[in-house]
């Protein structure tokens, strides 16, 4: 649970066996962008969905990010049963794609339309 002092912020759980610096990097390049803010804790599972639901139920802006230790990536809006997109690894994820997830993550926050 998010303390009060911290500010309003998606949430983002990365398996902590996820090592792959660079993926998590190009997501946060998309939310930096948008000028949101976000949190990075560190979980473990094995599903990138249950990460990212657990990041929304977590997050006081109820949108999270998980990325599972196989490097899936999941984006997670807490009212919804299914995540919003979902970046499976070795299909051809590009670094665009990734950032796309964390810039679409922080545009769903803010209220504004989506980029495909």
């Amino acid at each position: 649970m998010a303390k009060e002092t911290e500010k309003p912020s998606i949430v983002i759980c990365v398996d902590e066996n996820f090592n792959e610096n660079h993926t998590l990097q190009n997501i946060l390049y998309g939310i930096e962008e948008e000028d949101v803010f976000f949190l990075i804790k560190s979980a473990t599972s094995d599903s990138a969905v249950v990460l990212a639901a657990r990041a929304a139920l977590e997050s006081r802006l109820e949108v999270g990010i998980g990325i599972d230790n196989m490097g899936n990536i999941a984006l997670h809006y807490k009212n919804m049963k299914e995540p919003l997109f979902f970046l499976k690894f070795g299909m051809g994820v590009h670094e665009d794609a990734q950032r796309s997830l964390g810039t679409n993550a922080a545009r769903l926050v803010k209220g504004v339309p989506l980029i495909v």
